[in-house]
């Protein structure tokens, strides 16, 4: 019997097939060989015993409604008590809508599917699809768009990433507290303990998860989400929403990605005529993306191939 530990990824109803494909392909060239990536099915998830050598347990593309379907509230409970004991979830495009505490996606339009969601890792609202055009079972609608990369993991500020119907997630009503390494100026009177109490003084506009921000009085620091840290926004959307998070839940912790972060260009095929333009423009930023797929692995704890 293998002595390794699992990274699993979803085999199931809901998992687009060469989503988890390229993401088992992914993760199997990007992690040391101290782990094996395989596949897991429902079932397996509602028995439960994979916790026991799980590193990390990743949702892919897809559609979630079918995650939720095949998983039942046992399935998804497993995987929730999992990441809250110290676990690591990695959900990308339908895995990352799966988990969120609620989603709209093509509110109003002929793909809709609106609700709360019982995983709640982001303890807010995913909404998609960021850029119209998506259509099931097709490349229709993919595009490569540029994302903001924030306390960027990588010396690269930006990268161009598949895009494919993801969403964005939406901080309005996320809470902050002020992080304990603050240094309060000495020509303020307000005390820190007041700030705890109340944001109102503080003049922000939440664009990111940890940001300067100025009082009354010219004292200077950092907020910090609880929960939530913004990784990623898309550049070219009004306000640049985030488009990747970490989330904090309980002693574990889960990455979101509305882009399709795991996506080799050298993997596409370029006789599809959906993608032949989406891969040039991808080929320039391959190097990028692969080693800041590989930073987001490190983020979640996970160790990666040195060479």
């Amino acid at each position: 019997m293998s002595s390794k530990r699992m990274v699993y990824v979803y085999d199931g109803k809901g998992a687009e097939e060469n989503s988890k494909k390229l993401l088992i392909y992914c993760l199997q060239q990007s992690l040391d060989k101290e782990y094996d990536v395989c596949t897991i099915s429902p079932d397996q998830i509602k028995e439960g015993s994979w916790k026991d050598k799980a590193a990390a347990i990743a949702f892919g593309g897809g559609y979630d409604l079918g995650f939720i379907s095949d998983l039942g509230s046992q399935g998804i409970n497993n995987i929730k008590l999992y990441v809250k004991g110290g676990g690591k979830y990695l959900g990308i495009c339908a895995g990352a809508y799966f988990g969120c505490k609620r989603i709209e996606f093509d509110k109003c339009g002929p793909l809709e599917v609106c609700g709360d969601r019982d995983l709640g890792f982001f303890p807010g609202l995913c909404k998609g699809p960021v850029y119209p055009g998506f259509k099931y079972n097709t490349f229709e609608g993919s595009l490569a768009v540029p994302i903001q990369l924030q306390k960027s993991l990588i010396s690269q500020r930006s990268l161009d990433v598949f895009f494919h119907g993801g969403g964005y997630f939406e901080t309005n009503n996320i809470d902050y507290s002020v992080r304990d390494s603050v240094q309060i100026s000495l020509n303020t009177k307000l005390k820190r303990k007041s700030l705890k109490r109340r944001k109102k003084f503080l003049n922000t506009s939440k664009k990111s998860s940890q940001q300067i921000v100025t009082l009354k009085g010219e004292a200077h620091l950092k907020l910090l989400s609880r929960k939530v840290e913004i990784l990623a926004n898309y550049s070219e959307i009004e306000n640049k929403p985030p488009a990747i998070v970490t989330c904090y839940f309980g002693k574990g912790v889960a990455i979101l990605s509305g882009v399709h972060i795991e996506y080799s260009s050298k993997l596409l095929d370029d006789k599809d005529p959906f993608l032949k333009n989406v891969i040039e423009k991808l080929q320039p930023c391959e190097d990028a993306r692969s080693t800041y797929f590989m930073s987001l692995l490190e983020k979640l704890g996970l160790n990666i191939r040195l060479s």
